[in-house]
C-alpha cells in the first residue's frame, strides 16, 4: 500500500523549495514537477519528487531572442515571466527535514505545459542519444 505524505505533489503541477544548494547556500526556486515517486506503481517508496527549475532569470529571455534557446520553455508565473529549464531537474525528498516544500496550485496553460513536455523530450532523447553513442566507444 502507497504512503501519501501531506505535501503530496504529482507530476504536471508546480512546488515550490527552500533548500540548501551543494555548496550549502540557502535557495528558494519554483519547480515544475515531472515525477512522483508516490505516484509511481513500479516503485513502493513514495518520498521523492523529481522537478525542472523555474527560473525568472533574464538571462534566458536573452537567450531565447539570440535564437539560443534548446530547452528553455517561457511561461507565466504569477503574472512574471519565467522559464521552465528543462535541462536542469532537481531531486527532493518530502520527509527531508533540511527542505521546505509546499505545493502550489499554481497553473500552467495547456499550451505552456505541452511546450514543457515537448522540449523536455528533446532534451531526454539527446541525453539518450550521447549515452548510446559513448557506450559504443567502451
Amino acid at each position: 500500500m502507497k504512503t501519501y505524505l501531506s505535501n503530496h505533489v504529482e507530476a504536471g503541477s508546480i512546488f515550490h523549495v527552500e533548500y540548501l544548494n551543494y555548496k550549502g547556500k540557502a535557495r528558494k526556486h519554483y519547480f515544475f514537477c515531472i515525477y512522483s515517486q508516490s505516484d509511481d506503481d513500479n516503485n513502493l517508496l513514495f518520498e521523492d519528487v523529481v522537478g525542472l527549475l523555474i527560473s525568472t532569470n533574464k538571462k534566458f529571455g536573452r537567450l531565447d531572442a539570440k535564437g539560443y534557446n534548446d530547452y528553455n520553455v517561457e511561461v507565466l508565473i504569477n503574472n512574471r515571466k519565467a522559464w521552465v529549464c528543462t535541462d536542469k531537474s532537481y531531486r527532493f525528498s518530502l520527509t527531508d527535514k533540511k527542505i521546505k516544500l509546499t505545493p502550489k496550485i499554481i497553473k500552467l496553460t495547456t499550451k505552456e505545459k505541452e511546450d514543457v513536455l515537448a522540449r523536455y523530450t528533446r532534451f531526454y532523447l539527446e541525453a539518450t542519444r550521447q549515452l548510446l553513442e559513448n557506450a559504443k566507444k567502451t
